[in-house]
């Protein structure tokens, strides 16, 4: 998760520099090849551009990782914490009522741990809870993510 403190964005436009991440990443990635634990760097390094909201850099990452379900089972979670700031950041009492009570329940859980992801859109939330639900091949976290995506998308038009 520190590592993506090395990536600014430049003023006056939409463009990060990644220089000094890459550089860090680079090392990074060499030492998992050397510990046969690369594909897990990834899926950290991955996580925590998502979680900083950096979404554009985790998809970009995304794509090169083997294991799709464990990582769309971590990326749910910070769809989870993402929605949970937003609801819980929020002063209107009507964004929770548009939250089914099963997920209010989830959100509630991860209402402490929101403070750990940067703000995000609810367009990137949606975005990800997309991918989300065609790569996770879970029954159990079936139903709970087609629920997140519903409220999500009900918050994105009453706002």
């Amino acid at each position: 998760d520190t590592v993506t403190g090395h990536i600014h964005r430049l003023a006056g436009s939409n463009q990060v520099d990644t220089a000094d991440y890459n550089k860090v990443m680079a090392i990074l990635l060499q030492i998992g090849k050397v510990w046969f634990m690369a594909e897990e760097v990834k899926m950290h390094q991955c996580e925590a551009l998502y979680k900083a909201g950096l979404d554009n850099l985790g998809s970009d990452v995304r794509n090169g990782i083997a294991d799709q379900e464990r990582l769309a089972q971590k990326l749910f979670e910070v769809s989870l914490l993402r929605l949970a700031k937003y609801l819980c950041q929020g002063s209107d009492p009507g964004r929770m009522a548009a939250v089914p009570s099963d997920l209010v329940t989830e959100i509630s859980a991860r209402r402490e741990l929101s403070a750990s992801v940067a703000d995000a859109s609810l367009t990137d939330t949606s975005t990800l809870l997309v991918w989300v639900s065609d790569s996770i091949n879970n029954s159990e976290l079936d139903p709970l993510v087609a629920q997140t995506l519903a409220a999500v998308q009900v918050l994105q038009v009453r706002k």
